[in-house]
């Protein structure tokens, strides 16, 4: 992707804001701009007013220090909140971004970060113009040999990305949450995400031993096709040695690297899970069902 210069529009320093809870200004950490900083603590609230000249889109940058551990904290602009910004562990003041994409009034405006974990110290924040970023996509499938229905699929993405947002919905049970949004609205999400967390992996007996669910996931998946949905599945990948039921790697002793000793127990106890999910896809590729398939979706987070 091209890099592309950002205009950095203003900068509001947190020390000169509206404070609120129990927010207090100090400066006895050194790094600051400005004249200080505010520390949240645990029930505080600082209010920037930002004034624009124009209406459109912009972003939003928070100066601040972790040094009191990883955070997460609320923002709001206009009153309207936009969730929580996670501020990884810092040991000097540093820049993060809050917002990459929010509208702002021509005029009088106002920014809130508000605790929810608390503890922090936040420096100020800063305005800059929000940059387009342009993505290129690619026209066809990276499998020739795909099907008309992953191909007609794809097609849809591509006609409504950057158009439309598309709703979906998680169900770990079968289809209560689709259900519960039809009672509730009257309409089916387009979406619904699916699960293979218990068809491999220790404790997982609630689906492979019992014969009318261990095809679920995938049943699921072609009732909601058929029902002219959009199937999407993930796999938080259980250990493979089955000494735990986790798929976290802190929660679990099993090496990944044994996958480069195609001899080791490790590395079959890996292609045996791979093959049980490769069989529940090749279940759907024979009914002609594409889906969106996400399998190592949270790999970069352990």
């Amino acid at each position: 992707m091209e890099k592309h210069e950002v205009r950095v529009l203003a900068r509001y320093e947190a020390e000169n804001a509206t404070l609120g809870g129990d927010a207090t200004i100090e400066n006895f950490v050194a790094g600051y701009s400005g004249t200080g900083y505010v520390n949240i603590n645990n029930t505080g609230t600082i209010t920037f007013d930002v004034t624009m000249e124009e209406a459109g889109f912009y972003s939003i940058q928070i100066g601040y220090n972790g040094m009191f551990g990883e955070k997460r904290q609320n923002l709001s602009v206009n009153g309207t909140g936009l969730g929580e910004v996670a501020f990884p562990e810092t040991t000097e003041f540093t820049q993060i971004e809050g917002a990459k994409k929010v509208r702002l009034n021509a005029g009088s405006n106002t920014v809130t970060i508000s605790s929810s974990w608390g503890w922090m110290l936040v420096d100020y924040i800063q305005i800059e113009d929000y940059v387009e970023i342009p993505f290129n996509i690619d026209p066809e499938l990276v499998n020739p040999n795909a099907s008309d229905e992953a191909k007609n699929l794809y097609e849809f993405l591509k006609e409504n990305f950057q158009k439309k947002v598309i709703s979906g919905v998680m169900t770990l049970d079968s289809m209560v949450e689709p259900e519960w949004l039809y009672e509730n609205t009257g309409k089916y999400p387009a979406i619904l995400g699916l699960d293979f967390m218990h068809n491999v992996g220790k404790d997982t007996e609630w689906f492979v031993n019992d014969p009318n669910r261990v095809h679920q996931v995938a049943d699921d998946a072609e009732e909601y096709y058929n029902r002219n949905g959009i199937p999407v599945i993930c796999w938080h990948w259980r250990d493979p040695s089955k000494q735990t039921s986790a798929f976290y790697t802190e929660d679990t002793n099993f090496d990944i690297n044994v996958i480069y000793d195609t001899t080791s127990d490790g590395y079959k106890e890996i292609i045996s899970d791979i093959d049980v999910i490769a069989a529940e896809l090749k279940r759907l590729t024979d009914k002609h069902v594409p889906v969106l398939w996400r399998p190592l979706h949270e790999a970069a987070g352990g």
